[in-house]
Formats: structure tokens, C-alpha cells, sequence
């Protein structure tokens, strides 16, 4: 797991070396009950392995984490980052069936819309046609 290595939690790059011991549950994809809420956890490996974005539909909203920002995407620079899984995390993001002006949250930048995204952001345009 990727808590339990400085390096593979990238804290060494923040000068610490910090190290979770702890239980954790995985969150696989699916829909799940919330605090109330349905979420349907969407993954979207690429930038890093566990990369997710959570999706409330009755809300129109979409947490996108670092993924898929509104101009750009993430870079799979990170120790468990892959571009052929974040290539195929985009075209996943760019076949989703939601509303044209789902609200996204974004990880880093401006929040944006599904529609701004997908006219706005070159990475998904490329991969995505």
C-alpha cells in the first residue's frame, strides 16, 4: 500500500518521511449510500493507481481530483502514475452519459462544467476523437 512508503506517498518530496499504519477498507468502483447521499465512485487510475473521481447525480456534481482539471490533466508523474491508464481514464471521463452542465470540482484550478471540459481541455480532445 502506497501509505506505508515514503517514497510511494511522495511525502520524501515534501522533506518528511511519513508512514500510515493503519487499517484501510479499498473503495471499489460502483454506487454507494453516503451519509444520505449516493456517490458513484468512478476510477480513473493514470495520475496515480487509487485516482477516483466521485459523482453525485441527484446533485449534479462531480468531484474530479487531480485526473481532469478544466484546461489540463494530471501528469502520471507520480511512483504509481501510468499514461496508458490515464490515457484510458480520459476516454472513460469523455464517454460519461451526464448533463452537459454537471458542475466539477476540480483538484487544483476553477471549478468548470462537463461542457467547458470537454471544449476547453486539448488532452481530452485529442484522446477522446
Amino acid at each position: 500500500m502506497t501509505f506505508y512508503s515514503p517514497k510511494l506517498n511522495c511525502s520524501v518530496h515534501d522533506g518528511i518521511s511519513l508512514c500510515l499504519k493503519t487499517h484501510t477498507e479499498p473503495i471499489l468502483e460502483g454506487v454507494y449510500k453516503i451519509a444520505g447521499y449516493q456517490v458513484d465512485v468512478i476510477h480513473t487510475p493514470g495520475h496515480t493507481i487509487g485516482s477516483c473521481m466521485f459523482y453525485f447525480q441527484e446533485k449534479n456534481v462531480l468531484f474530479s481530483g487531480d485526473t481532469i482539471m478544466r484546461e489540463v490533466i494530471a501528469l502520471p508523474e507520480k511512483p504509481t502514475g501510468s499514461y496508458k491508464d490515464l490515457k484510458k481514464s480520459i476516454q472513460k471521463f469523455g464517454s460519461l452519459s451526464v448533463p452537459d452542465d454537471l458542475q466539477i470540482y476540480c483538484g487544483h484550478g476553477l471549478d468548470t462544467t462537463y461542457s467547458e471540459i470537454m471544449q476547453m481541455n486539448p488532452y481530452i480532445a485529442a484522446v477522446t476523437k
